[in-house]
């Protein structure tokens, strides 16, 4: 796993081959394929650990719309300041972008299982009552992921003040009831 994201920081999927992996790791190709059946199954892994949580960062029993909404954007500032998601990220959006068999395997084994997490959270009682009835689940998690994202890239900071900034200023348009209405 580690030959295999050294690779994928250094050079992308094409540098990610099996040969390249076996060299670097030091085992036989036949121990990797014992392992994994084939190379995107690896490269996946390799993802999949790439974009791992943090075990420090849960969401509370007594779940609450602020505290999935505060929860999520901590997850993916945590997510977006790791160096080597920061240096996989743009192979992972290439994959994705260009709609390769890689990137639909992304899609539907890494991207759609955390998309379903997220709306089972929001699905709880008290949060969904505590939502617009208009307000959807998935343009919601959209607006945390493309906010800490882009200001990941743009080089703003993702500090305690920005999440909860961004908390607040979903929560007023995702809250069931609000003044200004």
């Amino acid at each position: 796993m580690e030959a295999t994201i050294a690779l994928l920081i250094e050079g992308g999927v094409s540098a990610a081959s099996i040969d390249a992996i076996a060299h670097r790791s030091g085992c036989a190709k036949t121990t990797i394929y014992r392992r994994w059946s084939s190379r995107d199954a690896l490269l996946l892994d390799a993802f999949r650990s790439a974009l791992g949580l943090p075990a420090s960062v849960r969401q509370p029993e007594a779940a609450t719309l602020r505290s999935v909404v505060h929860g999520a954007i901590a997850n993916v500032r945590w997510l977006a300041a790791d160096r080597v998601f920061q240096v996989v990220f743009p192979t992972i959006a290439h994959e994705l972008l260009e709609q390769s068999p890689l990137g639909a395997k992304l899609r539907s084994e890494v991207f759609q299982p955390i998309r379903q997490r997220s709306k089972e959270l929001l699905r709880q009682d008290g949060v969904r009552q505590a939502m617009r009835q208009a307000a959807h689940p998935d343009l919601l998690f959209d607006a945390i992921n493309g906010a800490v994202l882009y200001r990941t890239l743009i080089g703003e900071p993702v500090d305690d003040a920005t999440v909860d900034g961004l908390t607040d200023l979903l929560l007023k348009g995702a809250a069931a009831a609000d003044a200004d209405d």
